[in-house]
């Protein structure tokens, strides 16, 4: 959307509402490029789905478009792949983007139309591709300018900066849930953190909130940690993390115990909760 008098309310709307999304995972901002929503998610009849994007840098940018596969390692890192990788339940087939090419200026903001089709033919279960977001270097100068600048040439790298979106059709009743294993406290140089393995469950992915309380033995629960937008993909089914600990007033490592939570959400809606507790009087003592 353009930055014209009849659009010129929505798009400040859009801006400010992108703006606010700074919790947001640091691979949907880049550069000054903010996106929204953070995954897009098909289930039910819903064939359309938006993609908005918002330049809040100084300089007028241009971005393409495309749809990659990557897969999940158990330590949260991702590699690309291909379609026909094992395991890889891919989606590319099944969607359509439009534009493939965006250029925004400063604080303007743009929508991406994401389509999904030939849905008939698709069996039960989940699929998966990711929108990637590539910011494009600027032109190089010709004629004269180029002359110019190639008789004072000096080497300069311009990095290239993009971003992934998830895009998942789920297709049948959704089934996916986590589970805990591996939990421990440990405080090297007095620096607590907890050591965990999320453990997916059922035929689909699962994503959601991952908090931390600590909970003295009299009092009320002080919240020490939130780790959100937490996934563990398909077809890997553990996740390791290692989280750090803020050490806060009132907070005692050698008594109480800490909470661990994990909401499981789909789309909107929470499905299921592993929780674990880790008595700090037992987890303290030597080994």
């Amino acid at each position: 959307m353009k930055t014209s008098n009849g659009n010129r309310e929505k798009r400040n709307w859009l801006i400010a509402a992108l703006a606010a999304c700074l919790i947001i995972p640091t691979n949907a901002i880049a550069q000054g490029l903010l996106v929204m929503p953070r995954r897009v998610i098909f289930e039910g009849t819903k064939r359309t789905q938006e993609l908005n994007l918002a330049n809040s840098g100084m300089d007028t940018a241009k971005y393409s478009i495309s749809i990659i596969e990557i897969r999940m390692n158990e330590d949260g890192t991702f590699d690309q792949v291909s379609d026909t990788t094992a395991g890889v339940a891919s989606l590319s087939k099944n969607l359509r983007i439009f534009p493939r090419t965006v250029i925004l200026g400063p604080n303007e903001a743009q929508t991406i139309k994401v389509h999904l089709t030939n849905t008939t033919k698709l069996t039960e279960g989940e699929y998966r591709s990711h929108i990637y977001i590539k910011a494009l270097p600027k032109e190089k100068p010709e004629g004269k300018q180029l002359k110019r600048m190639v008789s004072n040439l000096s080497l300069k790298l311009t990095p290239v900066f993009g971003l992934t979106v998830p895009v998942i059709a789920r297709v049948g009743t959704y089934a996916g849930g986590v589970t805990f294993s591996g939990v421990g406290f440990e405080m090297p140089s007095d620096s607590p953190r907890i050591n965990l393995v999320l453990n997916r469950t059922g035929t689909m992915s699962t994503y959601g909130n991952l908090s931390i309380d600590y909970v003295p033995e009299t009092g009320e629960p002080i919240r020490l940690e939130v780790v959100k937008g937490l996934a563990v993909y398909t077809p890997v089914k553990t996740r390791r993390l290692r989280v750090n600990l803020a050490k806060k007033e009132k907070v005692d490592f050698t008594t109480g115990k800490l909470r661990i939570i994990y909401n499981n959400l789909a789309g909107d809606r929470l499905v299921n909760t592993a929780q674990e507790e880790i008595p700090l009087q037992v987890a303290t003592q030597p080994h």
